[in-house]
């Protein structure tokens, strides 16, 4: 069984992507996430597109699209390229799993939500002949996370320690958290030279509006500063357009944002 396996991105973000690798560069988790999920007797390969084009001329028994919402019509293009080859097309990603409708247009069967229960149990159905138009298994738990790390092309390792946050907050695509224990997760990051985390907003009242009270904004400095006292680079991730947010407030952003560190 020939099967694909790709991550989807626009030209434009990877030109995105290729300047923050100056500054911070981590792989994608998605790819290592999937590849133990698929059956160890296919002929698999795997695509990340911040690196490499997919064979559009090749025969596939199935292929694996994920994609985020900024690059989903080039991975729809995919899907109806493949599916016209005789392949079976299965996707997923945030995108998907909020409009599955939408995505079955194009490829024959998506994946809503994580993947851990629900790819492995699609090849088991294809492999009996009566694969299903959609799998939404969220029933894993956080010892079913893959712990292979993700090595990029600079060859440093990238770990996830939770997926998705604690709250379930309306922002979060993921809205279940799974988080592996600490003392696990600091022996794995030994060496660790670089975090990413979502600090979402320097405003309190728009934490609070999805239910983050837990994070407070004056301690966001305090925070920075002892990733740094380890010399541990920071890639601090936020959100703009909550509802307490004003032109005034966003213009400032940057400024506040170098206040952190």
């Amino acid at each position: 069984m020939r099967v694909p396996l790709v991550h989807v991105w626009r030209k434009n973000e990877r030109a995105y992507r290729a300047k923050l690798s100056r500054l911070l560069s981590y792989p994608s988790l998605t790819l290592p996430s999937l590849v133990p999920l698929i059956p160890a007797d296919a002929e698999l390969t795997v695509i990340d597109e911040m690196t490499e084009d997919p064979n559009l001329n090749g025969d596939y028994d199935v292929v694996l699209l994920s994609a985020d919402t900024s690059s989903v019509n080039q991975a729809y293009g995919y899907a109806d390229h493949f599916r016209s080859r005789g392949a079976h097309v299965v996707m997923g990603g945030y995108h998907v799993s909020n409009m599955p409708d939408e995505a079955l247009t194009h490829a024959k069967t998506v994946v809503v939500g994580a993947a851990e229960k629900s790819l492995p149990t699609f090849f088991d159905d294809l492999r009996a002949g009566q694969p299903q138009s959609r799998y939404d298994d969220q029933s894993y738990a956080a010892e079913d996370l893959p712990t292979r790390p993700a090595t990029g092309r600079t060859g440093r390792r990238a770990w996830r320690c939770r997926r998705s946050s604690p709250t379930a907050a309306a922002t979060c695509a993921v809205r279940s958290a799974r988080r592996r224990r600490t003392a696990r997760a600091c022996r794995e990051k030994s060496g660790c030279y670089g975090v990413l985390i979502g600090f979402e907003s320097i405003t309190q009242a728009s934490l609070k509006s999805v239910y983050k009270r837990y994070r407070q904004v004056d301690n966001f400095r305090e925070i920075v500063d002892r990733f740094h006292a380890h010399h541990i680079a920071v890639n601090g991730c936020w959100v703009l357009g909550f509802d307490h947010d004003t032109e005034e407030s966003i213009l400032a952003m940057p400024e506040r944002i170098r206040e952190i560190g």
